[in-house]
């Protein structure tokens, strides 16, 4: 008997132990191919270029990088060498898609015994091998409330629009300020505002 050992390829640095996950970076890391290549023709569309296949491709393509450093990244989160954290509003937003509410219970929510009676024999004790999990955990409100209020005074919307950034997503931010943890985001604005606080991110697109 011999143990496999996979080096995947070296995503920058994260030596921080503890991440706190917003809506995108978990939807990346949990999301089907079909749901990823919609998102990536709606992400072109909103651009007003020419709508094409090689077009649509490459916005697919840059999503599925960050589907991967996601993924990698959420595949640390075993307790030794990562704690990974997600605020309850992140869990109840992404709990209203059923594509990913079936993983992000059985896989990281203790809930892995659905997978093993859905995949039969050969998934017999993946429940007891299977590590990564998240914590559920909330920012205190007087930290939500100041994160909101520097988060306008930069410029910043929040609330429910196309605009704006997502109440859940602020309180990611303001739970890794308060933990001192790495924010893992896949969103533009919310990454400027992370960094504009002072919070480490590890942002899962090329870029800034």
């Amino acid at each position: 008997m011999y143990y496999y050992k996979y080096k995947p390829p070296v995503l920058t640095r994260v030596k921080n132990r503890v991440l706190v996950w917003d809506t995108s970076s978990l939807s990346h890391a949990l999301e089907d191919y079909s749901h990823s290549a919609v998102s990536a023709y709606r992400a072109a569309k909103k651009r007003k270029i020419i709508i094409n296949w090689p077009t649509v491709k490459n916005y697919l393509l840059r999503r599925h990088e960050s589907e991967y450093k996601s993924r990698v990244l959420l595949a640390s989160c075993d307790g030794r060498e990562r704690v990974c954290f997600i605020p309850l509003e992140i869990l109840r937003e992404l709990e209203e898609t059923p594509k990913l509410r079936k993983s992000l219970r059985a896989l990281l929510l203790g809930e892995k015994e659905e997978l093993e009676a859905e995949y039969g024999a050969e998934a017999h004790d993946f429940s007891i091998t299977f590590a990564p999990s998240l914590h559920i955990d909330s920012a205190m409100e007087s930290t939500v409330e100041r994160v909101i209020e520097e988060a306008e005074r930069l410029g910043y919307k929040v609330g429910d629009c196309e605009e704006c950034i997502s109440i859940a997503d602020i309180n990611a931010l303001s739970l890794a300020y308060e933990k001192g943890g790495v924010l893992v985001t896949g969103d533009r604005r919310l990454m400027r505002l992370a960094r504009a606080l002072g919070v480490e991110v590890y942002y899962t697109f090329k870029g800034r």
